[in-house]
């Protein structure tokens, strides 16, 4: 009895925890977004324009959509913009040019800290630029570019001193995973390059899982976390892009 007092005693004190964190794609780097956002406004062409001046905006518009990582956005997320017919004519997947892994230069012994920056700068406002063009030239409007990241911790509960036995491992729900997702988006005027909305979304979860399911688990939590942000974020856009009508807008060459 003291034995298996002694078991119960270091299961509830022995919490192991394991972390990671990948993109809102499983083929998106994190901080892939931040680098993408940043860009919009560290383009010279851009920031040479009037910083005031706004297209009006005629709905419905013509929308499309990339996801950084991916070919294409999630099939309902597209479905559901497109469900929206008195805000968007047509909405079109765009797929995603920017690949933080492969696409960077690598440092040469030639170049300066300064210039591997300036080098990296420019094939982010390049691959931005791919896609927005690729975005006009199929007739759309704005683009809406959007990625983010998961994280998640698996962390055993005082359950899994039982994961000893055959049962206990593939019945006694003995991990607790817990994600958290945040994604964030820009909408761009393809003609001017512009960012003239950003959106941001956030999605927590929780799971349980016996040991034998635990990896299941995990990937159950991922997909919702995903499924939601990207869900949020097509109904942000629907209700916040109207409001680009009622923006103060200057004349041109003021």
């Amino acid at each position: 009895m003291r034995s298996f007092t002694s078991i119960l005693f270091l299961g509830w004190t022995l919490v192991l925890n394991g972390c990671s964190m990948s993109g809102l794609s499983v083929r998106e780097t994190p901080g892939d977004f931040s680098t993408i956002a940043l860009s919009l406004h560290d383009d010279p062409d851009v920031a040479a324009q009037p910083a005031a001046e706004v297209r009006p905006v005629n709905f419905p518009v013509r929308l499309a959509v990339a996801q950084l990582g991916e070919i294409a956005p999630p099939e309902d997320m597209l479905a559901t913009l497109r469900d929206k017919r008195d805000t968007f004519a047509d909405v079109q997947a765009v797929p995603s040019a920017f690949n933080r892994m492969t696409g960077y230069p690598g440092h040469t012994i030639n170049q300066t800290p300064e210039q591997w920056v300036a080098a990296n700068k420019q094939l982010v406002r390049q691959q931005v630029q791919s896609m927005r063009v690729f975005a006009r030239d199929g007739g759309a409007d704005y683009l809406l570019l959007f990625g983010g990241t998961v994280d998640h911790t698996d962390t055993s509960t005082p359950w899994s001193v039982l994961d000893l036995t055959i049962v206990g491992a593939f019945i006694i729900p003995s991990h607790q995973i817990m994600g958290e997702g945040r994604a964030g988006a820009a909408l761009i005027d393809v003609r001017t390059g512009r960012s003239v909305l950003t959106l941001n979304a956030q999605s927590k979860g929780e799971r349980h899982a016996p040991t034998a399911a635990r990896e299941n688990g995990e990937l159950k939590l991922m997909m919702q976390l995903r499924q939601d942000l990207t869900r949020d974020l097509a109904t942000q856009l629907t209700e916040r892009i109207r409001r680009l009508s009622d923006r103060p807008r200057l004349a041109s060459g003021n």
